[in-house]
């Protein structure tokens, strides 16, 4: 009897402990991401891991912990200090982790940042192209992600250029710089040297143009 009663006991013990794993199974994942448990920001990122991108990050002045099943998407420009990104997440406690990161576009105030471009003449640029530059009274910021194309002149003070980018608070971040033309000046056309005229075919000796003569019937 006692034997018995130890069996039913034992198995009772199993059934209930086997329901509370299936119980903690099905509501913890409900309550990680519950109405009010979830999160969402978007803005630019102030600093992140310096290694990879599974660490801290901190982004519109919110810290934000990256892990092995982190999501990351960079279709929108690569994730780096200044990128304008979009993260979504759940709080472990106190923490925030990220499901997911991805670059977005610009903001023009519904959580998007806000792009520039500029037209004009080289004031001032840093030594080395890194640094502040003044394009037509403006001040402009480049960085080690700022592409520089120099396809229509050297990149220089006086030179005429078009400068995009993107805006971090108040401060121009360039994307890119490079050389234009200016609407007043307009791109070189060739023209031949005076006392060089452009040289014209002629026909060797011996070899003159071939004629077209109607076939016999077919006149012109």
């Amino acid at each position: 009897m006692q034997a018995t009663t130890s069996v039913f006991t034992q198995r009772t013990t199993k059934w209930l402990l086997a329901a509370m794993l299936l119980l903690v199974a099905l509501i913890v994942p409900q309550t990680m991401f519950a109405d009010g448990n979830e999160w969402e920001i978007k803005g630019t990122v102030q600093s992140m891991p310096g290694n990879g991108l599974v660490g801290t990050w901190v982004i519109d002045g919110q810290t934000i912990q990256t892990n092995a099943a982190t999501r990351f998407k960079q279709e929108h420009g690569a994730l780096r200090v200044g990128a304008f990104v979009e993260a979504k997440g759940y709080y472990n406690g106190g923490t925030r982790i990220a499901t997911k990161i991805e670059t977005k576009g610009n903001d023009n105030g519904d959580g998007y940042r806000q792009e520039w471009k500029l037209y004009g003449y080289v004031d001032s640029m840093p030594a080395g192209m890194i640094g502040q530059w003044v394009i037509n009274g403006q001040a402009v910021q480049a960085d080690a992600y700022t592409r520089f194309e120099q396809q229509h002149g050297p990149l220089q003070v006086g030179a005429y250029v078009k400068a995009e980018g993107y805006y971090n608070g108040s401060t121009r971040i360039a994307t890119k710089i490079e050389t234009d033309y200016d609407a007043g000046h307009p791109e070189p056309t060739h023209t031949p040297e005076p006392g060089h005229p452009e040289p014209t075919e002629t026909p060797e000796p011996g070899h003159p143009e071939p004629t077209h003569t109607p076939e016999p019937g077919h006149p012109e």
